[in-house]
């Protein structure tokens, strides 16, 4: 069946995605991120995914009440972890996402949106 199937679609071409070589970009990086009109959600997802290199899945599906700004943490829950399922029944297999002044002024900034 594979077979009968082949060349019926263009395969696109394989394109490499800007990436920020060294790490004295990544503050132009969210200069240019602020200053683009993208909805406020959009950059507050974008400037997490950067600072906590999360799946973004975790960054989708995540609930405020995970977070705990006082303690700078965010406890992603085991139950969307990316784990074989008997695992995730255990509390100890969540994932602890350390945070720093920076998450938390944006979090508390995006909270009020």
């Amino acid at each position: 069946m594979a077979r009968a199937l082949t060349g019926w679609a263009e395969i696109p071409a394989k394109q490499h995605r800007a990436w920020l070589k060294e790490s004295e970009e990544v503050p132009g990086f969210l200069d240019a991120l602020d200053a683009y009109p993208f909805y406020p959600t959009t950059k507050f997802a974008v400037k997490l995914l950067c600072l906590t290199f999360v799946r973004k899945g975790e960054l989708r599906l995540a609930k405020w009440e995970e977070f705990d700004l006082d303690n700078a943490l965010w406890v992603v829950p085991a139950e969307r972890m990316k784990m074989l399922t008997e695992h995730k029944a255990n509390r100890h297999n969540a994932h602890d996402v350390p945070g720093d002044p920076v998450i938390e002024g944006v979090a508390t900034d995006q909270r009020g949106v």
